[in-house]
């Protein structure tokens, strides 16, 4: 069975000139394609509907008449949609998708095209039989609920984007209140009775008096059994909010934390400066608690990476479970195998990395070059076809781009030669290299323009605490690990902040990654989704290249001149 880790989750979402799949047609379609709670890629295009566009529907989507006129024909987004959706065990993913399911297919009917039978999942569905019942369930309401950043809402790839988010999250929530953890047991679980539990009033009379202490900020919370011993953890963006939340009828939708709830008889709490430390510290508790109602967060994930053996004269990848110092570079942690899979695949399909298992290899040229070569997949190094030297440069340090997610030249070109042949109505052409371009960005999104592997995955994140105090978060990250953490305000000295700095990065040695543990890898994951569902509410400055003085200088530079975002809606207000 299919791990929920494991599962590409297509999440789709359309835009239409109306509400039935018979009398209207799509005007916008989007997927993000998802797996291992990461986006591994993102389709979207408008559509033109050969219908006109409701003036309400404009105002909603802000998609005009006139931005459809030269926009592609159904049929020919359709044959390219086609290769998303014709993924091997693929779910089709919709927030409502009694909606999007029957436009989509209804859509293929009247073009005459195939539309595969696909399994269906509904995010609407999960959030009406995961969350609490006065919540609104809607996209945008789901979306501030999680804290995700909607872009560009109402539009297809905007809500699709959101939606991906949203269902990780939900996906975590039914893992760990639920025990599901196989892609079968959600698609079943979906369609299952709602059920809602009355809330502990008498454990809400034992904790009076701690709840009215409860604070608004984030933090850890502890629920207490009889006897004193922690038997349940969680983490809240507000305690006050989140604690309160479990004694409010229709709030509990879990069997087992409503017997949690009966069971506990002493709360205690502990504040932290954001919701990322919050979620740091709440892992680390659970791990070394072991809380007998947090039944799945206890477990401790064996995480994948990707090996790249650059010690070799010509280097290789391979999937990996555990980091040894032998120099090479590591790339993850992945929490998905089947991803790691993924990328292994377009690594050896794309660029030319050799193929033989061999660990070490002596060109000789009296060797005839293998079936690799003349299919132009490996530049027989075996053979003498290309130096050690060449083959690091030409080769190697492409894969190395391509594991960092900031994509290399080839992308580029293969997005051109697909305009062109699309321009040119050669569509099947066009589809081919379409699904190309989706393998090779099968990969991690990152804002940085080099190389990381966790080896040199060091950097400063800064984030905002308290916009009317002007205090920001510092945290120093080293080798993917968070080391230390600074919260400060705009204008405070800054000399123990950058006494720690030379210490941790100047001053230390290198650190030995092979002595970092699966917990410490769980660490690293948290923080990776952090920064990838949260990129726009931090700065960050990158340790590479970097002189003490320029880390130091660039550092001091955000947090003196951070911008919070209650800055924004004031200038907003003042013009």
């Amino acid at each position: 069975m299919l791990s929920v880790w494991d599962t590409n989750f297509l999440v789709i979402d359309v835009e239409t000139t109306g509400y039935s799949p018979i009398l209207h047609s799509l005007i916008d379609i989007a997927c993000v394609t998802t797996i291992g709670g990461v986006a591994v890629d993102k389709f979207s295009s408008l559509i033109n509907p050969h219908q006109f566009i409701p003036e309400i529907i404009q105002k909603l989507t802000h998609i005009t008449n006139e931005m459809v006129y030269n926009a592609p024909e159904t049929i020919d987004v359709l044959r390219l949609f086609s290769n998303i959706l014709n993924t091997k065990d693929s779910v089709f993913v919709a927030h409502n998708a009694a909606f999007d399911y029957p436009f989509i297919k209804g859509a293929y009917a009247r073009c005459e095209l195939e539309f595969p039978d696909m399994k269906k999942l509904c995010t609407l569905k999960l959030a009406r039989r995961l969350l609490r019942k006065d919540l609104k369930k809607n996209v945008g309401s789901l979306a501030e609920y999680f804290g995700i950043t909607v872009k560009n809402r109402h539009r297809a790839l905007g809500d699709a984007d959101a939606t991906s988010q949203i269902l990780c999250r939900l996906i975590e929530i039914a893992e760990d209140e639920h025990g599901i953890v196989e892609c079968e047991e959600l698609l079943e679980f979906q369609n299952r009775a709602i059920k809602n539990f009355l809330p502990a009033n008498t454990t809400k009379k034992r904790l009076e008096n701690k709840l009215a202490q409860l604070p608004a900020c984030p933090g850890v919370y502890y629920f207490k059994n009889r006897t004193g011993e922690v038997h349940y953890v969680g983490k809240a963006k507000s305690l006050v909010e989140r604690v309160n939340s479990y004694f409010s009828f229709g709030n509990i939708t879990s069997r087992k934390i409503s017997a949690m709830l009966r069971k506990t008889y002493d709360l205690e709490f502990q504040c932290k400066n954001s919701e990322l430390e919050a979620l740091i510290a709440e892992s680390r508790e659970i791990k070394s608690l072991l809380p007998y109602y947090n039944t799945m967060e206890k477990a401790i994930y064996t995480y994948s990476f990707i090996k790249l053996d650059v010690m070799n004269e010509f280097p290789t990848t391979e999937a990996v479970t555990e980091i040894t110092d032998d120099d090479a570079e590591y790339y993850g942690p992945f929490r998905s195998s089947v991803l790691v899979q993924q990328i292994l695949d377009t690594i050896n399909k794309h660029y030319m990395l050799r193929k033989c298992e061999t660990a070490h290899i002596t060109p000789d040229k009296t060797k005839k070059p293998c079936f690799y070569y003349h299919i132009k997949q490996c530049h027989a190094p075996c053979c003498g076809g290309i130096s050690s030297i060449a083959y690091n440069s030409d080769v190697v340090d492409k894969v190395r781009y391509f594991l960092s997610g900031t994509g290399s030249n080839i992308i580029t070109q293969l997005e051109r030669q697909m305009h062109d042949f699309a321009e040119e109505l050669e569509f099947e052409k066009a589809a081919i290299i379409k699904q190309q371009i989706i393998d090779l960005k099968k990969v991690f999104e990152k804002d940085v323009a080099y190389p990381v592997s966790v080896s040199s995955d060091n950097f400063a994140m800064i984030l905002p605490v308290s916009a009317r105090e002007k205090v920001v978060q510092i945290l120093l990250i080293r080798a993917g690990k968070l080391e230390t953490q600074f919260t400060i305000g705009r204008k405070a000295p800054l000399q123990k902040l950058f006494a720690s700095i030379d210490e941790l990065y100047y001053a230390s040695p290198d650190v030995q990654i092979s002595t970092y543990n699966k917990i410490d890898f769980n660490d690293m994951k948290i923080i990776n989704s952090w920064i990838y569902n949260n990129k726009d509410a931090a700065k960050f400055v990158y340790f590479k290249d970097k002189s003490q003085e320029e880390f130091r200088d660039a550092i001091e530079s955000i947090v003196r001149s951070f911008k919070f975002p209650e800055d924004d809606a004031k200038e907003i207000d003042n013009s």
